[in-house]
């Protein structure tokens, strides 16, 4: 948002969701606690799981390039 714009509802509307974050984390600190470590497992297994993919791709090109190599 430029200086000289005003608020939009949408930036009224995440002020609005991040001020009842941040009430809900002050009046359940621990369920904050549980939600944040869950949505941080999950954001790891979905980088793992990405990681793991590209690896098997660069292996299945390899594994194809040594037979084309190795029939010549």
């Amino acid at each position: 948002m430029a200086y000289n714009e005003t608020p939009t509802e949408k930036d009224t509307a995440m002020k609005q969701f991040i001020t009842n974050l941040k009430q809900q984390a002050i009046e359940n600190p621990i369920e904050t606690l549980a939600v944040v470590a869950a949505a941080t497992v999950a954001t790891a297994k979905l980088i793992d799981a990405a990681g793991h993919a590209r690896g098997s791709n660069a292996y299945a090109k390899d594994v194809n390039r040594r037979i084309k190599n190795s029939a010549k």
